[in-house]
């Protein structure tokens, strides 16, 4: 039985950072979406600045190498509970994105 459980939370770990790394995307995607229309702007300043200095391709690229450090620290730190939340806000961002994106 015990054999089964450690399967089991394995198994979920997958799913929890398939849901994390799903989310990342999905926030590049539909921020990408959001910014094509006038009068929207980055309010994270940090990936604003990163917008700025690094461009259409290199904020991605930062945006996707902080959260998957972030991700993976807390992973490794036991942080899973944190993990969680940050894919929840992450899509609760991209949801709100695309819903800016799809406006106009």
């Amino acid at each position: 039985m015990e054999k089964i459980n450690e399967i089991l939370l394995l198994e979920l770990g997958y799913w929890i950072l398939g849901g994390f790394v799903l989310a990342q995307i999905l926030d590049v995607v539909s921020t990408r979406s959001a910014m094509k229309k006038a009068n929207t702007r980055e309010i994270n300043p940090v990936m604003g600045w990163a917008m700025e200095r690094l461009g259409d391709n290199g904020w991605v690229v930062f945006k996707l190498l902080v959260a998957g450090g972030a991700g993976g620290w807390l992973w490794w730190a036991s942080q899973v509970v944190v993990v969680v939340f940050m894919t929840f806000v992450t899509l609760i961002v991209a949801i709100n994105n695309f819903r800016l994106g799809a406006k106009g």
